[in-house]
């Protein structure tokens, strides 16, 4: 038999941001959403706005998902994300 990677939804216990081997913050593993927190960096953003995107990540984060949790909206392969 196969072991999925996802065998039950987690969404309502997760308390994670990811930050992409590129440079990319997301709220969600499962999604393609994402803050492109290196191009603040690089762009010499303030503390304040980067503190803004950070926060603007966490309320993005969703309660569920709709979708199926074999039915992965996000279009990247995990290794590339970092999950």
């Amino acid at each position: 038999g196969f072991i999925h990677a996802l065998s039950h939804h987690f969404c309502h216990t997760c308390n994670r941001l990811r930050l992409t081997a590129n440079g990319n913050l997301r709220a969600c593993l499962l999604s393609d959403q994402q803050i492109h927190l290196k191009s603040l960096l690089r762009n010499g953003c303030s503390d304040f706005d980067i503190q803004k995107q950070l926060m603007a990540a966490v309320k993005q984060k969703p309660i569920s998902h709709q979708n199926h949790p074999f039915q992965i909206a996000c279009s990247e392969q995990m290794v590339a994300i970092g999950g």
